[in-house]
């Protein structure tokens, strides 16, 4: 998964998030 900071586009992208997509930054 994507560590906080990284960018992100949604809970559809192929990678996820560790934590949550907020403001298109991990957290």
């Amino acid at each position: 998964c994507l560590p906080a900071g990284s960018a992100c586009s949604g809970p559809l992208q192929k990678i996820p998030c560790c934590g949550t997509c907020s403001r298109k930054k991990c957290t």
